[in-house]
């Protein structure tokens, strides 16, 4: 790989985009790995029996309210990062992968792909397909996923909402690092 290339997945699937977005979200995504961050997030989890398993599955996480969070970001192997993410007492891991122009996102058996669009407003993850134990599934499901970072206030932001079809809110998190 080119030495002078971007070793941040996200910097390399935004491309020219990358020069465009807010400090602090560049400062994350570029920052040397292991990294860790902290702050703090609004958390919604899952109410009813069925969107508690979908979100057991997956791995995310139980935490509802108000909480502290920390962010440890490592990148095991070029091209993959893992971002562990604890929100109060619930920690939830998710691999990142770059496959093509994709981001590959891999929570438990549940595997997530999407677009990258960056800009002067930050970025959003843009879903483009969901696979469960590599089996599709129909990409409806995704309609009730949104996923953004951006900057308030000199901090990283990030909004991440899951909902699905019939089943409700699976996970939902609001808040701040300081980058």
């Amino acid at each position: 790989m080119d030495s002078s290339a971007p070793t941040s997945i996200f910097l390399r699937l935004l491309g020219p985009q990358a020069e465009a977005l807010p400090a602090c979200v560049r400062r994350l995504h570029a920052a040397k790995r292991p990294a860790e961050f902290r702050g703090r997030a609004v958390a919604g989890a899952a109410r009813s029996r069925l969107a508690r398993l979908c979100a057991w599955v997956a791995g995310l996480p139980r935490a509802d309210g108000e909480i502290d969070v920390r962010v440890v970001l490592t990148s095991p192997a070029p091209g993959v990062e893992v971002w562990t993410r604890k929100f109060g007492r619930s920690t939830f891991r998710s691999t990142l992968r770059a496959v093509g122009d994709e981001l590959h996102e891999q929570l438990g058996p549940v595997r997530i792909r999407f677009r990258l669009h960056g800009d002067a407003a930050g970025i959003v993850w843009v879903p483009l397909g969901i696979d469960v134990l590599r089996l599709p599934l129909p990409l409806a499901l995704l309609s009730g996923v949104r996923a953004r970072e951006s900057e308030r206030d000199g901090r990283y932001r990030f909004d991440v909402a899951a909902s699905l079809p019939l089943i409700g809110l699976i996970v939902r998190y609001d808040g701040w690092l300081d980058v």
